[in-house]
Order: structure tokens, then sequence, then C-alpha cells
């Protein structure tokens, strides 16, 4: 059945408001095909879930193109028929009514605009009805790519510091020929930015990145201070090498003075106390003082990650060595410092007897001379001496029970 042909008025007032539904259109159409998020789906960007997710994307967008071109078409003729007569003829406005409502536009399966040439129409559509779907459709398309485009944005935003770090500690690392300590920073950024950028929708699916993605950030964060820690360490070593090597010039003199100490509390120890069963005498000084032209050598080469790890071990090893002086030294003094405890305690000893009554008790006498002996000869056996002192001090306690008991 025909549709009733419009009258002027009603035919004026449909082309008026289906030409701003166009216009409408246009923008919407225009704002999606230059949406960022749309060219960078076109350029293959999307993995996992996004590209699955919007797959049928780049294709809509076609499909809504030829649509907004048969709009374009069909307004055109309406426009047309409307302006062949400033007063349309009846013919004009049954050709207006059948542009504007009849279903003009034949659709195929795949949405597309029927030409004959494809497939069988699928569903016909007036110029009306078309205008208003494709609106909608565009919109939905466009809110689909802000989606990825949001996500994008905060992913984008969360790498974006990460990355200038790593760039940073990469061209530090350069530079000093840390090639090893840069690696697999850029491996790691490429990986996550190649993740998250590529699958965006799984990497912040609410436009929030994922606890996974932030995390992963993070440690990376981590090591690239870590690295930039290091790099630093190097550019102050660069910086003042000259400063450092005399510091160590420096220590090296103070545990040479170190280890002599030692060495004469050691002999003074050997003098006094007979085996003493002290370690070797420590002589680390020159032995380290040799590493210096070794570290010259590298700070010539510019060797600096090879010349931070010798400096670092360096180091270590003169303050353990002075450390090792120090407890050498006090052990040596330790022993003659024990000899002196035990004549001190014979002595106290010594006064307990008297007042006792009892220096002249053969035993407790015979006692005292042994441990008398030992302490008071060169060099002093110290563990015969400790239990001669302990001996004379358990006779002394014997006694003191004695009297008690006879009281």
């Amino acid at each position: 059945m025909a549709t009733a042909p419009l009258r002027r008025e009603e035919a004026d007032q449909r082309l008026t408001a289906i030409g701003a539904e166009y216009d409408r259109l246009a923008a919407a159409m225009y704002a999606l095909d230059s949406h960022p998020a749309l060219r960078w789906l076109r350029a293959g960007g999307a993995t996992g879930a996004t590209a699955e997710r919007l797959a049928d994307l780049p294709q809509r967008v076609s499909v809504l193109w030829a649509h907004f071109s048969v709009a374009g078409d069909l307004l055109e003729a309406a426009r047309a028929a409307r302006a062949r007569h400033g007063r349309p003829t009846d013919d004009d406005l049954a050709e207006l009514t059948a542009l504007l409502r009849e279903p003009m536009v034949a659709l195929d399966e795949a949405g597309l605009p029927a030409d004959g040439t494809g497939g069988p129409v699928a569903r016909r559509l007036c110029l009306v009805d078309l205008i208003p779907m494709v609106l909608a459709d565009a919109e939905a398309a466009g809110n689909r790519l802000a989606a990825v485009q949001g996500a994008l944005t905060a992913l984008t935003d969360l790498l974006s510091p990460t990355a200038d770090a790593v760039d940073a500690v990469a061209t530090l690392g350069t530079e000093f020929g840390a090639t090893d300590l840069v690696r697999p920073l850029t491996d790691e950024l490429d990986a996550v930015r190649g993740q998250a950028l590529g699958d965006p929708l799984a990497g912040a699916p609410d436009g929030t990145p994922t606890a996974a993605v932030t995390a992963r950030l993070g440690r990376l964060d981590a090591a690239a201070a870590a690295a930039r820690s290091r790099l630093s360490g190097l550019v102050a070593l660069r910086d003042d090498y000259a400063g450092r090597r005399a510091a160590w010039t420096d220590a090296l003199t103070a545990l040479a003075e170190a280890e002599h100490a030692a060495a004469a509390a050691y002999r003074a120890t050997a003098a006094k106390i007979a085996d003493p069963g002290l370690p070797p005498v420590p002589a680390a000084a020159e032995r380290l003082r040799g590493r210096l032209a070794n570290l010259d050598e590298l700070h010539r080469g510019a060797a600096w990650p090879a010349l931070a790890d010798a400096v670092a071990a360096t180091e270590r090893e003169i303050a353990a060595a002075a450390d090792r002086a120090r407890e050498l030294h006090g052990a040596a003094d330790g022993l003659l410092a024990r000899r002196e405890e035990l004549r001190g305690r014979l002595t106290a000893y010594r006064a307990k007897a008297a007042a006792l009554g009892r220096l002249e008790d053969p035993e407790v006498a015979r006692r005292y001379g042994a441990a008398e002996r030992l302490l008071y000869t060169a060099p002093c056996d110290l563990p015969a001496a400790t239990r001669a002192v302990y001996g004379y001090q358990q006779a002394l306690s014997e006694l003191a029970r004695q009297r008690e008991g006879s009281a």
C-alpha cells in the first residue's frame, strides 16, 4: 500500500529535521573515524582480550560509513526534489514522500547496502529510520572506543614515569658501558609496555590499571632505582677517583700501623706467655696496597663497572683487615691481662690465708709457691698457672670450712 504523500509544510519540516539529524550523524562519523583508539586498532596494535572484543569494530565502522553515504545520497535527492519548484507539485511531494518514508535502502546480511551484485537483500529501511539507527550505532562504537582510549590513557600515564626512569638509566648505563645492568630493565619495560598497551582492556578494564600491572611496574621502578643508585656510584667514583684513592692510601697506612702494633703485641706476649696459641700475625696491608695499581689501570681504561666492583671489594677487605688487626692485638694483650688478673687473685688469696692464720701451713705454702713460680716465670704457662691459682683458692676454701666446723 503506497504511503500517502506529505503536505508541503510537513515535507519541509521533515526535511529540516532529517537534515539536522544528518548533520549530527556527520559530526559523529567524523569524530569516530578520527578517534585515536580507532587509528590504534586499525594499525594492528590490539592483542588478547582487547583484540577479541574489538575484532568487529573496524568493519563495523566501514558499514556505518556505507550507511552514511547512502543516507547522504537519499537526503540530497530529497533536497533536490524539494528545490525543483518553489511550490512543489503533487509529483514532487510524492517523490519527496517516497525518498523520506519509503524503504528505499536495501541491506544484505552483512548490513551493507545491497546493490544487486552481492548477497540477497536481508531488510529494507527508509531514510527517516536509517539515520537515527546509524547515529545510535556510531555512538555505541564511540563508547567502545572511549573505553579503550580511557584504558590506554590510564596505562600510558602509569607507564610514563617508569619509562622515563628506565630511559634515564639506559642513557647513563650506555655512557658507563653498563649494558648488563641496563638490558634487563629495558627488556622488562618493553614486555610490560607491550602487554599492557597491547591489551588495555585487560590491563585497565574499568579505566584503572589492575593490581597486577601496578605491582609489576612497582618492581620495575625498584629495579630502576637500584640501577640508578649503582650508576650514581659510578658517577661519583669517576668524578672523585683521586679523592677516593687518597682515602684508600690513608686507610692502608692506618692498617699497616695497626698490623705493626699487633705484631709488637704478639712479640711481647710470646716473650711472656708460653705457647699463646694466637693465629698468624696479620699482614694484609702490603697485599692490599698492591691492589691500587690494578684499580688505577681500570680507571685509566674507563672500565667503570669493573672498577666499582674492585673498589668495593678492596674497601671491604681493608675494613675487615683493620678489624682483624684490632681483634688480634686485643687477643695478644688479653693473654697478658689474664696473667695480671691471676697475679692479683693470687695476692688476694694470700691475704685471705694470712687472715686465716694459715700462711705457714705446708700444703697452703706449697700451693702458693707453685702458683707464684708459674705466674712469675717467663714465659708463663698460663693454663697451668690458672689451674694452680684455682687449686690454691680451693685449699683456702677448705681450710675456711674446717675452721667454721670447729667453731
